[in-house]
C-alpha cells in the first residue's frame, strides 16, 4: 500500500518538479541580436514587425534568449518615460523691415543696431519710408533663449476673411550671411460656414541662431503682425518618430462611418485623417478600441481638410492623442455635407517604437523572440535591473547598443493562435484514483464479509 501511494505521487508532481521556463520554439519569429561583449546591459529599439506579430497589446509574448535557451531579464521603455516637460511660450521681439513701393526688384539695405548682448533695438532702412513704403520681411530677435525653438506662432491684423499667404524664414548668426531654414509655410484665417480655419504655426527645424528673418509677402495688402510667440522644447527626444498610413472600409450601416484595422499594437499619439479630393473639408471624431468586443474611446475631434487656394495646397494639421496600442479604428463623419466626395479616407498614425534594454547575462548571440497566444507576461524586472544604474551619474552611457541582424522563424505562424485547450489529466488521474479506491475497500470489504 505505500509503495502505491508513493507512485501516485510521483505520477502527479513531475510536470510541477521539472517545470521549465519558455524556449525560443515557443515564439513565432525572432531576431538574432549581437553584443560588443565589453557591457552588461544593452538596449534595441523594437523592429516595426514585432508590433504586428506579438499577440499582447503591453507585449507581454517577447522574450531575449542567450545562445544556451535561457531567458534573460529585459524592460521595455516607454515613449511617455522620456516625454519633456510642457513646453514653453515666449513673446518673441521683432522688427518690420519695410519696402518701398515700386522697388521690390532692388537689394534693401538696412542698419541693424544692436546691444552689448547681441539684442537687436532698432532696424531702419537706408532709404526712408514713406507712406507707400509696405513691410517686406520681419527680424525676429531670439537672442536671448539659450534653448532651441521649435515653432512660431503668429498673430495678425488686417486680414480679410479669406486670408491665405506662404512666407519663408530664414537664420542668421550675424545679421550678415543669411540661410533658409523652412522654405516655404502656408499661413490661412479663413471662415467657412460656422467653421473657422486657422493655421498660424511655422515648425522650425531644431537649429540654433539668434535671429530670424520672416518674408512676409502680405504686407503688399497691409496685413502686418501683432504678435510673435517662440515654443521652446526644454528637452529634445532623440528616438525616431514613424507613421504608417490605414486603408478604410466603409460601414455598410452607416455610410459617414469608415473602419481601419492597424493589424498591430503600435503605440500612437499622433492621429490624422488624409482626404483624397482636393478640396474635401469634414467634421469628424476619431475613435479606437482594442478588441473588436470593446466600447470604442474617442482619440480626437476636429475639422479636417484638404484646400488648394491661389496654387497653395493647404492641410489640417496633426492630431495629438492619448497613448494608445488600440488596434481597431474608426472615423464618423459628423455633417453630411458632401464635404469629402466617393473616394473614402486614409487613416494615418504616428508612434513612437519602444526601447529594450536587456542583461547580457551568457553567451552571445542573443534571440529576441516574439509572438505566442498562450504566453503570459514576465515578472516586472524594471527596478532589478535599472537599480545598479541609480547611483551612477549618467546611467544611460552604461547601456550600449546591441545591433539588430536578420530575422528569423522560430515556432512559426501557428503560435500567434492559442492552442487548444490541454487534457486535464490531472483530474482525470484524480477520478481513477478514487474510483481505484472504491474499487479496493470494497474488494477488502467482500473478502472481510466471506471471512465471517
Amino acid at each position: 500500500m505505500k509503495r502505491t501511494i508513493i507512485m501516485l505521487i510521483v505520477l502527479i508532481w513531475p510536470p510541477a518538479i521539472w517545470a521549465d521556463g519558455p524556449h525560443p520554439d515557443d515564439f513565432a519569429f525572432g531576431y538574432q541580436l549581437s553584443v560588443d561583449k565589453f557591457g552588461s546591459l544593452y538596449k534595441i529599439t523594437l523592429p516595426e514587425d514585432v508590433y504586428q506579430n506579438v499577440t499582447r497589446n503591453d507585449l507581454g509574448d517577447l522574450r531575449v534568449f542567450n545562445t544556451h535557451g535561457e531567458v534573460v531579464p529585459h524592460v521595455l521603455q516607454f515613449r511617455q518615460s522620456d516625454r519633456a516637460k510642457a513646453p514653453e511660450q515666449l513673446s518673441l521681439p521683432f522688427f518690420p523691415v519695410f519696402q518701398p513701393k515700386g522697388k521690390s526688384d532692388k537689394p534693401l539695405s538696412l542698419n541693424v543696431k544692436t546691444n552689448a548682448a547681441g539684442a537687436i533695438i532698432m532696424v531702419t532702412g537706408k532709404t526712408d519710408t514713406d507712406a507707400t513704403s509696405k513691410i517686406s520681411a520681419y527680424l525676429i530677435d531670439v537672442s536671448h533663449i539659450k534653448k532651441t525653438i521649435s515653432e512660431l506662432q503668429l498673430h495678425w491684423e488686417g486680414a480679410d476673411s479669406h486670408f491665405i499667404t506662404t512666407v519663408s524664414v530664414s537664420y542668421s548668426q550675424d545679421l550678415s550671411a543669411w540661410h533658409t531654414l523652412v522654405r516655404a509655410a502656408t499661413l490661412t484665417e479663413m471662415l467657412y460656414g460656422n467653421h473657422k480655419l486657422e493655421q498660424r504655426r511655422i515648425h522650425l527645424p531644431l537649429r540654433q541662431a539668434p535671429y530670424l528673418r520672416l518674408q512676409w509677402p502680405a504686407g503688399a495688402t497691409d496685413v502686418h503682425l501683432t504678435d510673435v510667440r517662440g515654443t521652446v522644447i526644454n528637452k529634445v527626444i532623440s528616438r525616431p518618430r514613424r507613421s504608417f498610413t490605414l486603408s478604410g472600409v466603409r460601414d455598410a450601416d452607416n455610410l459617414r462611418v469608415f473602419h481601419f484595422d492597424s493589424k498591430g499594437v503600435f503605440p500612437a499619439d499622433q492621429v490624422n485623417v488624409r482626404l483624397p479630393q482636393i478640396n474635401s473639408l469634414i467634421q469628424a471624431v476619431v475613435k479606437s478600441r482594442q478588441n473588436a468586443d470593446d466600447p470604442w474611446r474617442q482619440r480626437c475631434r476636429g475639422v479636417f481638410y484638404n484646400l488648394r487656394m491661389d496654387q497653395t495646397d493647404m492641410q489640417n494639421p496633426v492630431f495629438s492623442s492619448a497613448l494608445t496600442t488600440d488596434r481597431y479604428w474608426r472615423l464618423e463623419i459628423l455633417s453630411d455635407t458632401g464635404g469629402m466626395g466617393n473616394n473614402p479616407p486614409r487613416l494615418e498614425l504616428g508612434w513612437t517604437p519602444n526601447d529594450l534594454v536587456f542583461l547580457a547575462r551568457g553567451e552571445s548571440p542573443f534571440t529576441l523572440a516574439f509572438g505566442n497566444a498562450d504566453m503570459r507576461p514576465p515578472a516586472p524586472t524594471d527596478n532589478l535591473l535599472l537599480e545598479p544604474l541609480q547611483n551612477k551619474t549618467k546611467p544611460a552611457s552604461l547601456i550600449r547598443p546591441a545591433h539588430i541582424k536578420e530575422r528569423i522563424q522560430l515556432g512559426g505562424a501557428s503560435r500567434l493562435n492559442p492552442m487548444p485547450p490541454p487534457i486535464p489529466w490531472k483530474q482525470w488521474l484524480l477520478w481513477v484514483i478514487l474510483v481505484a479506491g472504491v474499487v479496493f475497500l470494497g474488494f477488502m470489504a467482500w473478502n472481510l464479509y466471506r471471512q465471517m
